[in-house]
């Protein structure tokens, strides 16, 4: 055996003619290429998800870094940027992680918020949706009979759409504490204090935080357009949120 045998197979790179060359009416070169073409194409990246940033992109390396940790588990990661869109693709091989990273569908670069989604040949950027954020609450002074699941989904539904609960919940970690998961409407602002009251009329208040939530990025809409602010607070109309 030679060694040109004995080295690994190359892979194929290349090309030949497909159609003959034609041109459009205004005389621009121009070829109609099949759907599977572009099918086969996108079968061979579908293992890319895109990342979109809320806020001012982090540097090169800090993405990395931060994604080889988390996604990655050993390996260094495929990572291409988009500075002007503030995105970027990554390619997750295997295929439970990349399930898990689009069910989570909000992560952190540091404390900058980005939102990920399946890449798709679209040309269009998947929108990032504030309306419907999965969020997980801390709730403090939360009575002891308003810790069954009934309880607990009544004091998150004055958050946001009441989702599960968790173990540090369920087994009474901490009696002053309670962690419940929601789907929070981010273009308006989250209560920071919650009542429940019984029948009888007992009010018993309850104060909230969002863990999620960093305080470095704050968020006003005007009009249809979103503007990026840094260490502000709400304004007297309530249209600042901060994510």
């Amino acid at each position: 055996m030679t060694w040109a045998q004995r080295a690994s197979p190359i892979a194929d790179k290349s090309l030949k003619r497909l159609a003959p060359k034609s041109y459009s009416e205004a005389g621009i070169p121009q070829v109609i290429v099949p759907n599977e073409v572009f099918q086969r194409s996108a079968e061979m990246h579908k293992e890319f998800i895109v990342g979109s940033f809320l806020a001012k992109m982090p540097s090169y390396q800090a993405i990395q870094s931060v994604l080889n940790f988390l996604w990655g588990k050993g390996q260094k990661l495929d990572i291409r940027t988009n500075l002007q869109e503030r995105t970027f693709l990554v390619r997750i091989p295997n295929e439970f992680i990349r399930k898990k990273v689009l069910e989570k569908r909000l992560w952190y670069v540091g404390t900058t918020m980005f939102q990920v989604s399946s890449w798709t040949s679209s040309k269009e950027a998947a929108p990032i949706d504030l309306s419907a954020i999965p969020l997980w609450a801390h709730l403090t002074g939360l009575p002891l009979d308003f810790r069954g699941l009934e309880g607990l989904s009544f004091a998150a539904g004055l958050i946001g759409e009441p989702k599960e609960t968790d173990e540090f919940t369920r087994n009474l970690t901490d009696v002053n504490l309670a962690h419940v998961k929601v789907e929070a409407d981010l273009t308006s602002p989250l209560p920071d204090l919650i009542e429940l009251k019984r029948s009888s009329g007992e009010i018993f208040p309850i104060s909230t935080h969002i863990k999620e939530l960093q305080l470095n990025h704050v968020m006003s809409r005007t009009c249809s357009n979103w503007r990026y602010f840094s260490n502000h607070t709400a304004d007297p109309g309530g249209r600042v949120i901060i994510i």
